[in-house]
């Protein structure tokens, strides 16, 4: 029996395999990311996080926070004249990027 290609199904999925390798250990290596990212929030035990705590955590610009905020991906608060961050949003945000 021949599938896609005339190929047999030990060749289809051999190919399958080879291609999807890459494209697995990505999902793997963000998963990986996401869980430690999840473990660095919880091992610092703030509540509030600063522009700077979020761009070191996620390892991006100040830039991309603003931007971020502009998108609706993160709520800013100001408290006593700064920008400040919650955790939970913080956590909010994580949890949406592993979807």
């Amino acid at each position: 029996m021949s599938y896609i290609g005339g190929l047999t199904k030990a060749q289809l999925a051999s190919f399958l395999t080879d291609e999807l390798k890459p494209f697995i250990q990505e999902i793997k290596d963000l998963k990986n990311e996401v869980s430690e990212l999840r473990n660095q929030l919880h091992s610092k035990h703030k509540e509030l996080y600063t522009i700077d705590d979020i761009a070191d955590l996620f390892n991006i610009t100040k830039a991309t926070v603003h931007n971020w905020v502009k998108e609706g991906k993160l709520i800013k608060y100001k408290v006593g004249g700064r920008t400040q961050f919650k955790r939970a949003d913080v956590e909010k945000l994580i949890n949406y990027s592993k979807s």
